[in-house]
């Protein structure tokens, strides 16, 4: 009978199988989501067999002290108690699929129950739990987070999708992406009268032809550069450069613009109301980099 369970088992398949972060996980067929041992092992804070003999040996591990309390909170968690997991094929290699709900229940019993708890555990638990009571809302509520999106965001999105560059080539705004990311985190608005790839372009084209680059590194060329279509901005040719400089300008961008340039900018801002003094100053103090203070 227990072959015929098995192959019973396989004839499900997993429809997404990767291992974001180090965690082994995937999605079945049936739309059911999971972790593979290793991945359960990995937020328990365990070692992998112990997981491994826990799940493949489960018939007689129920009837001890851990797997009473374990098979509480697979019954609490609205789980099937008599198989902690399900043999399944992805790409026909053979996985030990553990559902999301029997992962929950044996990550409370190591966070909480365990004899030696795991810390590890217990902060996975808790970020997990808060994730599963924002993702309650958002379906009970029909909130599509992708749909709405800060105006910030969706902006820089939109200009993102719109610009791109032949691969021998890089873009002022296009190596922007990162501090743009980090400015928009602290609360500067990326809108139509705050444009700062604009303010780094003229820097960095003064650079490029003050230190007569192009000599080293062949010649720019101009561009399109689209903007959205309700932006008082119009589509124009913006500069890009050779792909060889790129270097050049991430420690031009380190070591000049961000500590120089880039508090004048959001003062400028701050002076025309655009954003506010007290959030100016704490962009300025978040993006610009910390310099190191050698002794001498």
């Amino acid at each position: 009978m227990q072959n015929v369970h098995s192959q019973q088992e396989f004839e499900l398949t997993s429809a997404v199988h990767s291992t974001p972060n180090g965690i082994e996980m995937g999605v079945l067929t049936d739309g059911t989501p999971y972790l593979s041992a290793r991945g359960l092992a990995d937020l328990c804070g365990v070692a992998p067999s112990v997981i491994i003999t826990l799940t493949s040996r489960w018939q007689e591990q129920r009837d001890k002290p851990r797997g009473k309390m374990i098979e509480r909170m697979v019954v609490q968690q609205g789980a099937d108690p008599n198989n902690l997991y399900r043999k399944v094929k992805f790409q026909n290699t053979p996985v030990h699929a553990i559902s999301d709900k029997h992962c929950m229940a044996i990550l409370e019993y190591y966070a909480f129950e365990a004899q030696t708890s795991s810390e590890r555990a217990r902060q996975n638990y808790r970020e997990l739990a808060r994730y599963s009571l924002r993702e309650y809302i958002y379906q009970s509520t029909g909130y599509n987070p992708n749909l709405h999106l800060p105006p910030s965001w969706a902006v820089f999105h939109e200009r993102m999708t719109l610009n791109r560059v032949p691969p021998e080539y890089f873009s002022v705004f296009q190596e922007m992406s990162s501090l743009t990311v980090d400015a928009i985190r602290n609360g500067m608005p990326f809108d139509k009268g705050t444009v700062p790839d604009g303010s780094v372009g003229i820097a960095w084209s003064k650079h490029w032809d003050a230190q007569g680059l192009n000599i080293k590194f062949g010649a720019r060329t101009k561009h399109p550069h689209k903007f959205p279509d309700d932006w008082p901005q119009r589509d124009c040719e913006a500069w890009i450069y050779p792909i060889a400089a790129l270097g050049v300008f991430r420690q031009w961008m380190n070591e000049v613009y961000l500590p120089e340039k880039f508090p004048s900018y959001i003062k400028g801002k701050i002076v025309k109301g655009d954003i506010a003094e007290k959030a100016g100053y704490g962009l300025i103090a978040a993006v610009v980099p910390a310099q190191i203070q050698h002794k001498k």
